[in-house]
């Protein structure tokens, strides 16, 4: 993958980015050296992602066999996005997953969250979750 295409994909994912993680990407899929090439294949599978989450109630009646397809943190912070609203504007993602304030998935609760208000306050994009049902991620935990 060029770096036009990669520039192109980073863009649309800047509204689930914090300006840090957007930078540095930006800056590892200009970089000439050997991880380019793994960062430029990082944001084409992440925006690709990112299309197949399943608006909001796509997931409805699924329960534990529910998809979780990203994973924000910030220190013991974690958010779990299982569906958003597929007409979201740039600074407003209604998310809907797990969220737990104070540490990992087993006392984590289901409800909404503005993805865009994550990212306004430092939650970091986890760019190595892969997606799992939300049984597997807390068989995993």
């Amino acid at each position: 993958m060029d770096y036009v295409a990669s520039a192109h994909l980073l863009t649309s994912l800047r509204p689930f980015l914090p300006p840090v993680q957007f930078e540095t990407l930006r800056q590892m899929i200009w970089v000439t050296t050997e991880e380019h090439e793994f960062f430029r294949h990082k944001v084409a599978e992440l925006a690709k992602r990112i299309e197949q989450i399943p608006a909001i109630y796509a997931q409805d009646g699924k329960g534990d066999e529910a998809v979780v397809y990203l994973h924000y943190f910030r220190g013991e912070a974690n958010y779990w996005v299982t569906e958003i609203d597929r007409n979201y504007e740039p600074r407003r993602i209604e998310a809907f997953g797990l969220a737990n304030l104070f540490g990992g998935v087993d006392d984590a609760e289901l409800g909404y969250f503005d993805i865009a208000e994550l990212v306004r306050h430092g939650f970091e994009l986890d760019l190595y979750f892969e997606p799992r049902t939300l049984v597997q991620l807390r068989a995993s935990s």
